[in-house]
């Protein structure tokens, strides 16, 4: 069976129509407590999209099992309601220092975890800053990895949560670009006066969003003497657009001018855009950047990676703020793609004790590690 639906890929854009496939493969008897229901076991096929096979109960129709390889994630329905709570994901950490750090932005006090090599002496420093949503210290396991493989070799990292996550404290909800950016260049001053840190060699990794939020931090900041982006946003226009056809461009096209013109012409800072409560304040400055005038202003060092298979950040744009860094005559600039990987550079772990995260690719910290050794060069590497 095939039939035309509507899926959603991006909280910030319309569903788009996909065609789906339904493959009949055969019938099953799957255990729910006590009792055994005969199913019927399809696949499920989204062009794009990994393989899903769903198993159905004959007599109802009803959904009793459902499993994606490609993603390590199998559900089965069970007789009883249970508990299920997963573990934080976490790193070993036993071969450097950790601590909780505090540091106030203003009024808002921010909470996050500082990781340093054990050796003696102050160490050049990372600091993490991550993409848009509402993302804790750990960053669904991304930073987590990062910060694990750096300290081991011979950098001290700083990753906080987000203003109104976890235990920082302030609203997300009512947090524009401008109050992140402050949060950010409050985390550096954290990081600056920290005993195991050498002030003159700290740099910033951001990621997605993240990167202009870290070049915008960088600017004025003698301190910082390089910068990692990884998928990096061009501009807010510049999205995925190989699998889209004509139809989905326009109306992409239409709502994002729609949204526009809503969001510069309502009153107050508060509205409800596309059924969802927005903070006009954050779309207002959103509408306002430009984060390629921001990297043409970088003199620093930069490191730009990007996944070719990322479905989140249009992967032309790396090479656009390439050549802008090259072209405001920063020639210390430096691109690598990655044609496996996609927009979180790893793969989904799920191993049914910690919360779903991301493991980075090896070569990718590797690439990391090497580069900020060659412009932050670690006084005792491990």
């Amino acid at each position: 069976q095939g039939f035309n639906t509507k899926t959603n890929f991006s909280p910030q854009l319309p569903p788009i129509r996909r065609f789906v496939t339904l493959t009949s493969v055969r019938d099953e008897y799957i255990s729910v407590g006590p009792r055994k229901i005969k199913t019927e076991c399809m696949f499920v096929k989204i062009r794009n999209y990994p393989q899903v096979s769903i198993w159905v109960a004959k007599s109802d129709r009803s959904l009793v099992m459902l499993d994606m390889p490609d993603r390590r994630l199998k559900i089965v329905r069970q007789s009883s309601p249970c508990a299920l709570q997963a573990r934080p994901y976490a790193a070993e950490g036993d071969g450097y220092l950790e601590r909780e750090a505090s540091f106030k932005n203003g009024n808002v006090r921010l909470a996050g975890t500082f990781t340093a090599p054990k050796a003696q002496g102050r160490h050049p420093a990372v600091l993490l800053v991550w993409g848009e949503g509402p993302q804790d210290r750990e960053y669904q396991g991304f930073f987590t990895s990062i910060a694990d493989y750096l300290s081991r070799q011979g950098f001290a990292v700083l990753r906080f949560d987000k203003r109104g996550i976890g235990a920082s404290g302030g609203d997300y909800s009512s947090a524009a670009a401008s109050d992140t950016i402050e949060d950010v260049k409050s985390a550096l001053g954290y990081l600056a006066e920290s005993n195991e840190v050498d002030p003159e060699r700290i740099a910033i990794l951001g990621h997605a969003k993240g990167a202009f939020y870290a070049a915008k931090a960088a600017m004025g900041k003698e301190g910082i003497k390089a910068l990692v982006l990884m998928a990096p946003i061009e501009s807010m226009e510049a999205l995925p657009q190989s699998s889209w056809n004509e139809t989905y461009l326009k109306l992409v096209s239409k709502s994002a001018s729609e949204t526009k013109e809503y969001v510069v012409n309502a009153k107050g800072n508060w509205a409800s855009v596309l059924g969802k409560r927005c903070y006009l304040k954050k779309a207002r400055e959103e509408l306002e950047e430009k984060p390629i005038d921001v990297i043409k202003n970088i003199a620093t060092p930069v490191f730009i990676l990007q996944g070719r298979e990322d479905e989140e950040v249009f992967a032309g744009s790396a090479f656009n703020i390439g050549k802008a860094l090259e072209g405001a005559g920063n020639s210390q600039t430096t691109l690598l793609y990655f044609g496996y990987l996609g927009h979180f550079f790893g793969e989904i772990v799920n191993d049914g004790i910690h919360r779903m995260h991301y493991d980075l690719d090896a070569g990718v910290l590797e690439a990391i590690k090497s580069w900020l050794a060659k412009n932050l060069p670690p006084s005792e590497a491990k």
